[in-house]
């Protein structure tokens, strides 16, 4: 079987299908590419490699990342530390800017620490004024923030997010335990404006996953472990439709259509599925099979296409009425253990005809359909490293930010 050491050692980056332009053609790379780490437009040295994806503010302007027990906040234009915020008793996770700015023109971040699905999970939710160099607590919860693309924030910067005793429960029948409904994980809605909980919202029997937000703001789902899906009104906090258990297996990330009125829901086990169901009848309306898990989906801003990182080394975007397979790119690999290293994570359509994603290992592609042209952010064939970054990727319409295992940010300009 190969390791991490191996594949990262043998990795060739070679593709086998890729994504073609309207007229059949691979796409071009566009000028300068494909790029390796020494070509960054910028980089940001931490230190030491970060647990965390790190997050951009709504307005582009501060980057935030969890450092060891702290969060560093940085100016995106200048690279410049800002300010480092401390409170957390463990290793920071993951950081979430919210989509809107303070009242005061400052801004909301939620940072989490401690080990995920563990009782000692913490989230802090902080202030920082409009210059991102001053900051201040406003709370602290026993939770955590979810994951595969999950939100944090409601879209207007109202409601945090966070997840409650999730703790798996998939081994209390071993040890003989039955565990109390009230202790099962559960999902809190709290007020940043009145700072309080508004809404808990139960009924999940096993670890949740992933928590994503209708465009409108009027809908809450959330997939887990218990093989199930639910939808919940943003607004009461009423569970308004249970999708799954399907044919058995996990549920890892959830995120809806454009328009509210669908959702694709990953499944892992007994193979890796997508389901794409139709919200109004709680049908499914297409499902998508694949033979190894997928736990980042996609869907295009005009809701015609979904996207995620599939089978070994690839990613297929399909229509998500029909389940008709529009498009595919695929790594080439003689050997089946190197292809199941190569993971696509982080898949996202970026702005109208763009799509962008990040291999396990840490090269970022990313393709303009409209444009016709194609981009590669990857190290240096003699940048080794002996393990895959934990840390993802974070984008916008400007830049796209890429960690590594030696705690370097590289910046580059999109």
């Amino acid at each position: 079987m190969v390791n991490q050491r191996e594949f990262l050692e043998w990795f060739t980056g070679e593709i086998e299908q890729d994504f073609l332009s309207a007229t059949g053609e691979p796409l071009p790379w566009a000028p300068g590419h494909p790029k390796q780490g020494a070509s960054a437009d910028a980089t940001i040295h931490l230190g030491q490699e970060t647990q965390s994806t790190p997050a951009l503010s709504c307005d582009g302007e501060l980057l935030a990342v969890g450092v060891g027990n702290g969060v560093h906040i940085y100016k995106v234009a200048t690279q410049e530390r800002l300010a480092v915020l401390q409170g957390h008793a463990a290793e920071v996770e993951s950081v979430h800017f919210s989509s809107q700015t303070a009242e005061d023109g400052g801004y909301l971040l939620a940072s989490h620490s401690g080990v995920i699905l563990n009782d000692n999970s913490q989230v802090i939710l902080w202030h920082l004024d409009s210059n991102g160099t001053s900051s201040e607590s406003l709370a602290t919860f026993d939770a955590q923030l979810g994951l595969w693309g999950s939100s944090a924030f409601s879209h207007d910067g109202k409601t945090l997010i966070v997840i409650c005793q999730n703790e798996s429960t998939q081994f209390d029948d071993d040890e003989g335990v039955s565990r109390d409904a009230s202790s099962l994980p559960y999902i809190d809605l709290w007020s940043v404006q009145d700072k309080m909980t508004q809404h808990s919202l139960r009924g999940h029997t096993d670890a949740i996953q992933c928590v994503s937000m209708s465009s409108n703001g009027k809908l809450l789902a959330s997939a887990a472990w218990d093989g199930t899906a639910r939808i919940w009104d943003a607004a009461t906090g009423s569970c308004l439709r249970i999708l799954g258990p399907f044919d058995g297996g996990q549920l890892w990330s959830v995120a809806f259509s454009p328009d509210g009125t669908h959702v694709a829901i990953s499944q892992e086990s007994p193979k890796g599925r997508v389901h794409v169901c139709e919200l109004s009848t709680g049908e499914t309306v297409s499902t998508a099979n694949f033979h190894m898990w997928t736990r980042s989906v996609a869907w295009s801003p005009d809701g015609d296409k979904v996207a995620c990182g599939a089978d070994p080394g690839t990613i297929a975007v399909w229509d998500p009425y029909t389940g008709e397979e529009k498009r595919r790119w695929a790594l080439k690999f003689d050997d089946f253990g190197m292809g199941t290293m190569a993971q696509p994570r982080a898949v996202r359509f970026l702005g109208k005809g763009k799509i962008v994603f990040q291999l396990n290992e840490g090269t970022v592609y990313a393709y303009d359909f409209e444009g016709n042209q194609k981009y590669r952010f990857g190290r240096e064939p003699e940048d080794k490293q002996d393990k895959f970054p934990r840390a993802e990727m974070v984008w916008s319409e400007r830049i796209v930010v890429v960690p590594d295992t030696r705690g370097v940010l590289r910046l580059w300009n999109l």
